[in-house]
């Protein structure tokens, strides 16, 4: 019996998003005058195709205006006091020699990683209009007079409306369409995964079955992080827990190495004549299977479902989940304007389609003369043609392709290729 354990701490690279505000920006094209009510443009004239930027295209003023800096449009910024995020590691093994030749290895690993950089909007209302907006969203997406009309940036929605709707007054830094933190550092991802493998070395070389040896593999694991169900002020926002994105719960992979028992110097034919051995001595054949879970979807989370278990349906390729859409208004709620998300941003129980994937490998060397050797290989990736399907569209229920799987496949199709190889 062995046992091994470990335990590190790795610093991320200090990597930002080169922020450039100030410096590049872009001239918006203004759709309406109105806070949406009616169009800017006609045939002709201001905003139409004839002159889509009538105020002219915006220059970048470089960090002379200061803090001004894209007034009447949005910000963001990356914090230079940023810490560097850190990940600390651990695992612990028990390695386990048995009998007939064979070793099984247990292993828990973990890891966690804290300051990881968040996007997070810190320029929306406060949670006490948030909450009165909920009772009353007219109000707050009522038309109003823009006090900022013609005197923010020339090109930018807030120097060009002379009316806007009296959510963007209420903000905690009115003028600014948007103030985001591109890497606020609340975030944290952790990873917990118990790791098994099995070997067993079967049936030695001259065994009248020829050398077999089979590794297997499992990992059940889960790879969680913090977020938020909404993007607005973090300063009142608590964070919830989730599965990552890339979160897979089972990997199973099985590996198979066996040395045909044909030929010389194994313990069948081994009187074979040069021509027989050519064709039939010195073969392995190798074998690998590969299994693990879907990744979790995109939530609906502008929506609310109302008839029990979306996932408790006949799973096909045309419904995924539940998608009925004779039910639509019996089973769907759109949320309202300022009502808070429930979901997260994936689901846990709902992934994408997922299935088996086998590689097969022949290969055969060739003692041509006492200097040179030739291998031959023929390897079949996928061989079994299994194809992986897209994600299904899971976040809009009244997409007329939501809960179906996709025609697009993620994974090759079966691959074959022949390799021939000289040593000298």
């Amino acid at each position: 019996m062995v046992l091994r354990g470990g335990a590190g701490i790795f610093h991320r690279t200090d990597t930002r998003g080169n922020i450039a505000t100030g410096f590049s920006l872009n001239t918006n094209y203004i759709n309406s005058l109105d806070a949406g009510q009616t169009p800017s443009s006609g045939l002709t004239g201001p905003y139409s195709l004839q002159r889509p930027f009538p105020d002219g295209i915006v220059s970048p003023f470089g960090a002379n205006l200061g803090i001004a800096t894209n007034f009447g449009a949005g910000v963001s910024f990356d914090n230079p006091n940023r810490p560097i995020p850190r990940t600390r590691q651990w695992s612990l093994t028990i390695e386990r020699e048995l009998p007939w030749s064979s070793v099984l290895e247990g292993s828990y690993v973990g890891s966690r990683t804290t300051q990881e950089g968040r996007g997070i909007q810190i320029g929306d209302m406060s949670q006490a209009d948030w909450d009165r907006a909920q009772a009353d969203p007219g109000f707050y997406q009522q038309a109003v007079p823009n006090p900022f009309f013609g005197n923010a940036q020339p090109g930018t929605v807030l120097n060009s409306q002379a009316n806007v709707a009296r959510r963007e007054l209420l903000r905690a830094y009115p003028g600014f369409t948007s103030v985001f933190d591109n890497i606020s550092t609340f975030g944290r991802v952790w990873y917990h995964g118990l790791q098994v493998r099995f070997e067993k070395r079967m049936l030695g070389d001259r065994s009248k079955a020829g050398a077999f040896t089979v590794v297997t593999a499992y990992t059940w694991s889960k790879m969680m992080e913090n977020a938020l169900r909404n993007d607005f002020a973090f300063a009142w926002q608590k964070p919830i827990s989730q599965v990552t994105g890339e979160d897979r719960t089972h990997n199973f992979t099985t590996a198979m190495i066996w040395d045909l028992p044909f030929g010389k110097g194994r313990s069948m034919l081994t009187n074979l004549s040069p021509t027989g051995q050519a064709l039939l001595g010195g073969w392995t054949v190798n074998f690998n299977l590969i299994y693990q879970s879907g990744v979790p979807l995109p939530a609906w989370r502008d929506w609310e479902f109302r008839c029990g278990d979306p996932g408790a349906v006949q799973r096909t390729e045309a419904r995924w989940f539940f998608n009925d859409c004779t039910r639509f208004n019996e089973c769907w709620r759109q949320l309202r304007p300022f009502e808070y998300r429930e979901l997260p941003a994936r689901f846990h129980q709902l992934r994408s389609q997922t299935a088996p994937q086998f590689d097969l490998m022949v290969n055969k060397k060739f003692n041509l003369t006492e200097r040179f050797r030739l291998e031959i290989r023929g390897e079949a990736f996928n061989a079994f043609n299994t194809p992986l399907r897209g994600d299904p569209p899971s976040t809009n229920p009244q997409g007329a392709d939501f809960g179906i799987l996709p025609v697009a496949q993620l994974n090759f199709p079966r691959n074959v290729q022949l390799g021939m190889r000289l040593y000298f």
